[in-house]
């Protein structure tokens, strides 16, 4: 049985592709052990977020408020999260969109999941988060961004889900972790940052968190993964991280500027000249690590 209903969606999905010239959101509706399910096409290779409907026909008796979980189809292609799936699938607590060319998350892609529990949108082309994309989605325990193209994470984006407890966000190009990504998140227990090009990492990674586990393999400054952290261990086992961000963090007034010939002579200059090659290294190394989004 299993067998045909995966002949059937598959010709169903393929049906859809070859048919369509106008941008789209489609669903193959079916019943799941997990819950009702839509079955996610979308063709929207330019982004519009203007749909006024959802295609495809429910099962009997069932409405859009019944639909628990929208799994992408591995033909879908949407360089955004339309607005209509959260807007018309209120009650959805599981949200995948993959592989499907999403390039960022905007202010109201999200706005009306408001129970969701479960986000992954992996293996997309993200490079951007709208400081606001979480908003509303304070009941998400469990969000995967790996195998996009992010190289930065704004100030307190995950700051609204106070039920996270486990964060992916594998191979991407990040390279530096501030301090307040992760701070005042009492329930994340498992963050994963492997195959990022993490160079620098803000010792309040761990304030006023629950951390347990911080999987950082393949990074620049820290390969391993790293149990029970605390103040003490996270010293020890990331001070190369812990060292490049404090060596990072540029003075809120201006260095005195040393005079001509002064650097190296034993004056009070000196350290400001070992400032000056500290910082101007680290910024060389971040210009060298820059991916071509684009590649």
């Amino acid at each position: 049985m299993k067998l045909i209903f995966s002949i059937l969606l598959a010709a169903a999905f393929a049906y859809l592709v070859i048919s369509q010239t106008d941008p789209s959101v489609n669903c193959v509706y079916q019943n799941h052990t997990l819950g009702y399910t839509c079955y996610l096409n979308t063709f929207n290779p330019d982004g519009i977020d203007n749909f006024t409907k959802i295609d495809g026909e429910h099962l009997k008796g069932k409405i859009h408020m019944d639909v628990r979980r929208v799994m992408s189809s591995n033909t879908s292609t949407t360089t955004i999260i339309p607005s209509i799936l959260c807007n018309s699938f209120r009650f959805s607590d599981h949200l995948s969109i993959i592989n499907s060319f999403i390039g960022y998350v905007g202010p109201n892609a999200l706005r009306s999941c408001s129970v969701l529990t479960i986000l992954n949108l992996s293996n997309n082309k993200i490079t951007d988060l709208a400081p606001n994309a979480f908003e509303n989605t304070r009941f998400l325990r469990n969000l995967i961004l790996d195998l996009n193209y992010l190289m930065d994470l704004p100030d307190g984006i995950f700051t609204p889900l106070i039920h996270l407890q486990n964060l992916q966000i594998n191979q991407n190009f990040l390279q530096v972790i501030q301090t307040s990504v992760f701070s005042s998140h009492p329930v994340l227990e498992n963050v994963f940052l492997n195959y990022n090009m993490i160079l620098a990492l803000s010792p309040a990674i761990i304030e006023n968190t629950n951390i347990q586990t911080l999987y950082m393999n393949s990074n620049i400054c820290a390969n391993g993964y790293f149990y029970n952290l605390s103040r003490e261990n996270l010293t020890i086992s990331l001070q190369k991280c812990l060292d490049n961000y404090s060596a990072m963090q540029i003075p809120t007034t201006p260095l005195p500027t040393p005079p001509p010939g002064s650097c190296g002579v034993g004056n009070i200059y000196d350290r400001v000249c070992e400032l000056e090659s500290i910082v101007e290294e680290l910024s060389q190394r971040i210009d060298n690590l820059t991916p071509d989004p684009h590649k």
